[in-house]
């Protein structure tokens, strides 16, 4: 399995922000809040 540099899974990871970004044209501020809400605490057991 190759190994994938720091910055190549930096770019990788801003492209897809990029992409739900603008995917959701009308709440997209919205949209990227809880994206970052359900990544951001790794203490919940559940999204809900």
């Amino acid at each position: 399995m190759p190994t994938i540099s720091c910055e190549d899974q930096l770019a990788q990871f801003q492209q897809f922000r990029q992409d739900v970004y603008a995917n959701f044209p009308l709440n997209r501020d919205s949209v990227m809040d809880l994206l970052d809400a359900m990544t951001g605490n790794i203490t919940a057991q559940t999204p809900v």
